[in-house]
């Protein structure tokens, strides 16, 4: 799970221009992990 969780967060990384708010929403995640 882990392993997909670094996977969507590279891939929104690549993808940033176009999913600011999708990543924003990975970070929320990430500080409650």
């Amino acid at each position: 799970m882990y392993f997909v969780f670094m996977v969507n967060v590279f891939r929104v990384l690549v993808l940033s221009n176009e999913n600011k708010k999708k990543y924003n929403t990975i970070q929320f995640y990430f500080t409650l992990a």
